[in-house]
């Protein structure tokens, strides 16, 4: 019964999640098939992974998005999971997570359980545009993790060097994922950048704080997971395209070209 009544509020979270997969499980999945470069591209790659041929023959499409919808949607496919249930699943591991570490300074458990509720069924997850067999949806759990990380490091960040470390390994691993899945990704940078430089500037200034080196030394944890995982993508593409890139816009000869079309228009 003590264990029951410790981790009731995490089944109580459970078992909202399980009635949002319930409602969710007979949306319709909405395939755009005729988007050649966006849901019938992410289809394609998927089929690819599962094959184990990478993203595929090389031509104008194979480097133009992200790679980590196909690989999620690849994952899904070997555990059998539906697309929607999967991306409800990965939601609602988002917002549990957001609300485990907002209960650090949160103590309500009401405040924070409609809190819950209102982020777990937000009604733009019921629209279409959401139901694709696309990236978006997907996009906004990883946001939605990223978030609960950057809170978490915020709030810890007098805590221990243990409890510190999950934070920046899954920040680094999930901020990977998220450069992996959209090319503007970049906007983010300035945001984090300002919450990371504000946590370390705190840690400097509180005299109450031992073992400031050892603690900033973990900021860097999540840039050298960011690194290993993008070059790891990047020697993939090469082994197979012979291309050491992510993708095309972010290329030599991309960059070349458009420079190229624009200097044309300047002179037109």
């Amino acid at each position: 019964m003590e264990k029951l009544k410790k981790y009731s509020f995490i089944l109580i979270l459970l078992f909202l999640l399980l009635l949002k997969i319930v409602i969710v499980q007979v949306q319709p999945v909405k395939g755009e098939y005729t988007l050649e470069y966006d849901d019938l591209l992410m289809v394609k790659m998927t089929d690819s992974i599962l094959s184990g041929n990478w993203l595929g023959e090389y031509n104008s499409k194979t480097l133009i998005k992200g790679v980590f919808t196909p690989l999620f949607m690849a994952l899904l496919n070997i555990f059998n999971i539906p697309f929607l249930i999967g991306k409800e699943i990965l939601y609602g591991i988002a917002c549990i997570t957001l609300i485990l570490v907002l209960k650090k300074k949160i103590e309500n458990k009401i405040c924070l359980a409609i809190i819950y509720i209102i982020v777990l069924f937000n009604p733009v997850e019921y629209c279409s545009e959401l139901s694709r067999a696309y990236r978006d949806g997907i996009y906004m759990s990883l946001i939605l993790l990223l978030l609960a990380c950057l809170f978490g490091i915020i709030f810890s960040r007098k805590d221990s060097l243990k409890r510190q470390l999950k934070y920046f390994i899954s920040g680094g691993i999930i901020f990977s994922a998220i450069y992996l899945c959209r090319e503007e990704t970049i906007w983010l940078i300035p945001c984090i950048g300002f919450v990371l430089i504000s946590c370390i500037i705190s840690i400097l200034i509180d005299k109450k704080i031992n073992g400031k080196v050892k603690r900033i030394l973990l900021y860097l944890i999540p840039i050298i997971e960011f690194l290993i995982l993008i070059n790891i993508v990047c020697f993939i593409n090469y082994k197979y395209y012979g291309i050491y890139t992510l993708n095309q816009y972010w290329g030599k000869p991309f960059k070349s070209a458009y420079r190229c079309i624009n200097k044309g228009k300047a002179g037109i």
